[in-house]
């Protein structure tokens, strides 16, 4: 009796490679598609290091003032403040509101902006009766009693940094429920000490060219300068030695670049640079280790 033929169906295996590829094409362009926002899209202002200093430290007492005078406001929505492209104003009121206030979630736009880095207006506003109807309207969206909503004058002279912020609660309806100003001269009665602008300060408010420029010469001229710590290690002709000196360097270097990399650090490229530099440091200083035990061996 004739052997029955073996057949085989493709078409299921098929299928499944079709999908597959074409779920990877779609992850791949996805990606791409987020690379390139990362890189070309448009970016949120960042604010000066010695601004978000002062704001941090006026965050406290605002929300603590607030907290006082809220009266039978039992959850408040935080709106975006006047003037504000960077967010930074907005969030460290939020941050603090959170330990205090019972603080509503932010609109479905809010968190798309937030997501894209989407820049934010840096028109200043004053509080008028529109405005006011708006904030009501966008506390009641929220589901909260009231909102809190300001403006922000910060300025850095002779690297002292002076503002205020008027900053209001306001109803549903569009009352003003409670309003105050945060200055230099309230934030030293509540005992929070002047900001002023350090030599790190300038450094990190450098664009992030200048600040790679400087890592670069320091990461050349570090081990020249400590030649001899390197020779009295290449003198005890160990192996262990060799390589801790060698990862000390590199690890000394690798803390000192990631705290100039810039703030969108996390993307696939800034990864891949900061990977590629570190790798570059080693070897530099492994040329620097070599160089110093022809120099004791001499």
């Amino acid at each position: 009796m004739a052997d029955n033929p073996v057949t085989v169906n493709v078409n299921g295996f098929g299928q499944r490679r079709s999908l597959f590829f074409t779920v990877l094409g779609l992850v791949a362009v996805g990606y791409l598609a987020a690379l390139g926002w990362t890189k070309y899209g448009p970016a949120r202002p960042t604010l000066d290091v010695t601004f978000a200093r002062w704001v941090d430290a006026a965050a406290e007492p605002i929300v603590s003032d607030i907290y006082d005078h809220k009266g039978d406001v039992t959850s408040v929505a935080i709106a975006r403040f006047s003037a504000d492209p960077s967010g930074y104003i907005s969030e460290a009121i939020r941050k603090q509101a959170n330990d205090g206030v019972y603080v509503m979630d932010k609109s479905a736009l809010e968190k798309v902006s937030d997501a894209l880095n989407l820049p934010l207006s840096s028109k200043a506003e004053d509080l008028n009766a529109d405005k006011a109807v708006k904030l009501g309207k966008y506390a009641k969206a929220r589901g909260a009693d009231a909102a809190i909503w300001g403006v922000a004058n910060i300025e850095k002279a002779a690297g002292i940094v002076s503002g205020e912020i008027k900053y209001y609660l306001i109803g549903q309806d569009g009352s003003i429920i409670y309003e105050n100003v945060c200055n230099n001269a309230s934030l030293k009665k509540k005992n929070v000490a002047e900001v002023t602008e350090s030599s790190l300060d300038r450094f990190r408010n450098l664009n992030w060219p200048h600040r790679l420029l400087i890592w670069v010469l320091a990461v050349l001229i570090f081990p020249i300068v400590t030649i001899g710590f390197l020779k009295s290690a290449a003198a005890k002709r160990s192996n262990r030695t060799n390589a801790f000196t060698l990862v000390l360097y590199t690890v000394i270097g690798a803390i000192a670049l990631y705290f100039i990399m810039p703030p969108n650090f996390a993307n696939t490229i800034s990864t891949l640079v900061f990977i590629g530099l570190i790798v570059a440091d080693g070897i530099y200083n492994l040329l620097i280790l070599d160089f110093a035990r022809k120099l004791e061996e001499e």
